[in-house]
């Protein structure tokens, strides 16, 4: 009998925390923030009903990009320069080969895996084995030939390695200065002030919509704070990593998150707000009266075909001044294509407008730029393309363009010249230097 009732109170136990973390899910779920954000990725995955992401996928490949596979590269003739990144393989290269001049050229690649990151040019290659206690491993006579403090090198150190994890993919939770920073992001977006209000009505194709109403509140002195928890996660830095950050900038890190402190708690509280459909697509961002010169901005998805169709932000502030962007998805004899424009009208009445025009006819990019005078048209040959995956394009001058998420080989570039500067001697160090300035 003792056992069934133990064994009753372990349900009950169990059951209650079952139901307390459903209700902190729930209620994280149904944040203003997180409905927002929900919203707005509904909004933006219509895109893919335009014409031209149905033929190449634009949406999904900036899908891939943002979930870190990328490959992005400039060909012409014997010259190539490029960026690429496979996170499944947890790889990362970026490449130059090319005439700088008649009398210099480059031949470089930096290359990143999970252990190793690798510098080579020509027929050489430094190697730093950053996974394994890179400060720890530091050869001592290197410390020794430079001024730079023990404590310094360990800083140095702990910086390149947090980058080259970023790069390679295999930064662990917690650890990462980039995963902290984006931990403390994500915590001061889910603890805005934020409100659910009544419903407005908005225009979407040209017909008054009933949409839910979002209030969230960017409070200055929470920013101020975060500026300063950036700045704590990011640097316990000495003399000489600040010297470099001054010699860069003209201003040292501390002054740099003090200017940036100084003008969070010059700003005043912004309050935005977001209008939802009943699909939970994000409709309409607005805000008024959002700095001293009373400035109001909105953001209108205004529907057409599908809501993203046309886009449109309007900025004006409190003596007239406006300025329109519009982004059209549209059609050119029967062509896809996407045509921006800009206006900007003076409190004077003086008006200004440009358009920028894409056109996909065939296997052709037309690109025509406009500002009311003579219009500039260029083109470019799609040589290549698999949808949602990548596409390649030559313009008339014979460069070629990749940009996609079907990333090519990635392999360490490590020349039969290869120094480990983690595990060297200094005459093998000496040796090296020495040949690689004498040419």
């Amino acid at each position: 009998m003792k056992k069934k009732k133990k064994g009753i109170i372990i349900t009950v136990i169990v059951f209650a925390a079952l139901l307390g973390t459903a209700a902190v899910i729930l209620h994280f779920l149904f944040l203003p923030q997180v409905q927002v954000v929900d919203a707005m990725v509904n909004t933006l995955s219509t895109a893919r009903e335009s014409g031209i992401d149905r033929q190449y996928g634009g949406y999904d490949m900036l899908s891939g990009i943002i979930d870190g596979n990328y490959d992005f590269e400039v060909n012409y003739g014997d010259s190539r320069l490029g960026v690429r990144r496979n996170k499944e393989q947890q790889r990362f290269l970026m490449f130059a080969d090319m005439e700088i001049s008649d009398t210099l050229s480059l031949d470089a690649q930096f290359y990143v895996d999970a252990e190793t990151s690798v510098l080579a040019a020509k027929d050489r290659s430094i190697r730093i084995d950053y996974a394994d206690h890179m400060a720890e491993t530091m050869p001592d006579f290197l410390k020794l030939l430079s001024d730079i403090a023990p404590e310094d090198w360990k800083t140095g150190a702990g910086i390149y390695v947090d980058l080259m994890e970023a790069l390679s993919g295999t930064a662990e939770k917690d650890s990462n200065v980039f995963d902290r920073l984006y931990e403390r992001t994500k915590d001061v977006f889910l603890g805005l002030e934020s409100e659910r209000l009544d419903k407005e009505l908005f225009t979407v194709n040209g017909k008054k919509v009933r949409c839910q109403v979002y209030q969230i509140v960017f409070n200055a002195k929470d920013l101020a704070e975060y500026i300063q928890d950036c700045y704590e996660i990011s640097f316990s830095t000495g003399e000489r990593i600040n010297g470099i950050v001054e010699a860069v900038s003209g201003y040292t890190l501390d002054e740099l998150f003090e200017m940036a402190d100084n003008e969070a708690e010059q700003m005043q509280d912004l309050y935005l707000y977001f209008a939802v459909n009943h699909k939970g697509q994000l409709v309409s961002i607005y805000g008024e009266d959002l700095t001293e010169d009373q400035l109001d901005i909105e953001l209108n998805f205004l529907g057409g075909d599908y809501l993203c169709d046309e886009v449109e932000f309007h900025m004006q502030d409190a003596a007239g001044n406006e300025i329109t962007v519009r982004k059209d998805d549209i059609s050119v004899d029967g062509s896809p294509a996407m045509e921006y424009t800009y206006t900007n009208r003076t409190a004077e009445g003086e008006v200004q407008e440009k358009s920028l025009t894409y056109t996909f006819e065939d296997d052709t990019v037309s690109v025509r730029i406009d500002d009311g005078e003579k219009p500039v048209l260029y083109s470019m040959d799609i040589t290549g393309y698999e949808k949602g995956r990548y596409i390649e394009l030559q313009n008339e001058t014979g460069v070629v363009y990749y940009f996609g998420t079907e990333v090519k080989d990635i392999e360490n570039p490590e020349r039969n010249e290869n120094l480990n500067l983690l595990d060297m001697d200094i005459i093998s160090a000496y040796s090296f230097f020495s040949d690689l300035l004498k040419e």
